[in-house]
């Protein structure tokens, strides 16, 4: 059994609302993704033996990673 490293994820949503004037209002809203900016690593490789029955040197490697890198996303809405 081959136990992997975990996942850790932080998504922050933040809104203001702003009233212009009587009947206008305007929303401005920011997302963050994955704030912490943590590398959530992938499985390591599971194979001991490679196809032709010699150790394979890549054995318990990790070569990838699960998630993307920190994104940010901004929106502003202008209602009546």
């Amino acid at each position: 059994m081959i136990i992997g490293p975990g996942l850790a994820e932080v998504d922050v949503p933040l809104e203001k609302n702003f009233r212009v004037r009587e009947r206008a209002n305007v929303t401005f809203r920011a997302e963050m993704f994955k704030v912490v900016n943590h590398t959530n690593f992938g499985l390591p490789t599971g194979s001991v033996l490679s196809v032709s029955g010699t150790a394979n040197p890549s054995a318990g490697l990790i070569t990838y990673t699960l998630t993307s890198s920190r994104q940010l996303q901004f929106a502003l809405q202008i209602g009546c």
